[in-house]
C-alpha cells in the first residue's frame, strides 16, 4: 500500500494574540497538523453542541441554552463566534450541491454573521437567533480551542422546534460547520411540544466547503488576509471540504504546506 506523506510541522502563530479583534492566549499557535480535519477517516473531534431546557415562561416560552465548545486540540483550529437560531423549520442556511447565499459566503470567508442574522430577521421566520461569542463575550472573538460559549434564546416549543447554527472554521478560506442542509435536521422539540434536545459531536468529516473560494490558503482570513472578501472567487458549490493543502485528505504533491510563516489579525 502506497504510504501518504505527512505535512511538514509547521506552527502557525498569531499576529499579537490576536484573531477577529480578540485576544487569545499569549504565544498560542494554530498547527496546521494538529488541525487536520481529514486524518482518521474525518473521525477528529471539531464542536459539541449542546441543547438545555432551562424554564418555562409566563407567555409560554421557554429559555432554551445553546453552548458549543471547540472540542479540539490545543493548536487546532478555531471556530468564529457561531451563530445559533431556533425555528420553525424553514430558514435554509445552505444546500449541498447548491450555490451559497450571499450571507453564507460572508460567514464561510470572512466569519461575518450579521447578513446571515439579517437574512432570518427578513425571512419572517417563526423563533429566535443570536451568536455565541467566547466565554468572556464579544471582546473574546472566537472560540479557541477547549473553550466553550453559550447563549439563552426564549422561543415557543409550539412553534419553533428546529436548531440550526453555522460558524466558520479559521484558519481556512471557506470552511465551516453548520447544522444539516435540513432545516428541520435536528428537532429540539416534538410535535407536541416536548423538550427532546441533548448534545450531539461535529467531526473533520462534518467541515464543510463553501465553494465560494479556492482553497490556496492565500488572501484568507485569519491567515494572510488584508480585508474581507479578497481571496480567489471559485464559483463553486457547497461540498464536503477536501482538507488543507498538506494534509492527509488533501496531500501535497511537490509542494509544501501553503500555511505562512504568521497570521494577520483581521478587523473588520
Amino acid at each position: 500500500m502506497q504510504s501518504v506523506r505527512k505535512p511538514a510541522h509547521r506552527n502557525v502563530p498569531t499576529t499579537d494574540g490576536q484573531i477577529l479583534g480578540g485576544v487569545t492566549d499569549a504565544g498560542a499557535v494554530i498547527d496546521p497538523v494538529l488541525g487536520d480535519f481529514t486524518r482518521d477517516g474525518g473521525d477528529v473531534p471539531i464542536a459539541s453542541v449542546g441543547v438545555e431546557d432551562l424554564v418555562s415562561n409566563d407567555d409560554g416560552t421557554r429559555n432554551i441554552r445553546v453552548t458549543i465548545t471547540n472540542s479540539g486540540p490545543e493548536g487546532g483550529t478555531f471556530l468564529t463566534p457561531p451563530w445559533v437560531a431556533i425555528q420553525d423549520g424553514t430558514f435554509d442556511i445552505y444546500d449541498r450541491g447548491g450555490e451559497a447565499a450571499e450571507f453564507l459566503e460572508r460567514l464561510a470567508e470572512d466569519g461575518i454573521v450579521s447578513d446571515i442574522g439579517e437574512a432570518f430577521v427578513a425571512s419572517g421566520e417563526e423563533g429566535a437567533a443570536g451568536v455565541i461569542t467566547g466565554p468572556d463575550g464579544v471582546a473574546a472573538g472566537p472560540l479557541d480551542p477547549g473553550e466553550s460559549g453559550s447563549i439563552v434564546l426564549a422561543v415557543d416549543p409550539n412553534q419553533s422546534q428546529f436548531l440550526s447554527f453555522a460558524s466558520m472554521v479559521i484558519p481556512s478560506n471557506d470552511a465551516f460547520i453548520s447544522s444539516p442542509d435540513d432545516p428541520m435536521g435536528l428537532r429540539i422539540f416534538d410535535e407536541k411540544g416536548n423538550f427532546t434536545g441533548g448534545k450531539f459531536e461535529v467531526t473533520g468529516a462534518d467541515v464543510l466547503d463553501a465553494g465560494t473560494e479556492v482553497n490556496t490558503e492565500q488572501d484568507a482570513a485569519f491567515l494572510n488576509q488584508t480585508g474581507p472578501d479578497t481571496g480567489v472567487d471559485e464559483g463553486g458549490v457547497v461540498t464536503a471540504h477536501p482538507g488543507f493543502i498538506g494534509s492527509v485528505g488533501l496531500p501535497a504533491t511537490d509542494a509544501p504546506a501553503q500555511f505562512p510563516e504568521s497570521m494577520i489579525s483581521a478587523k473588520y
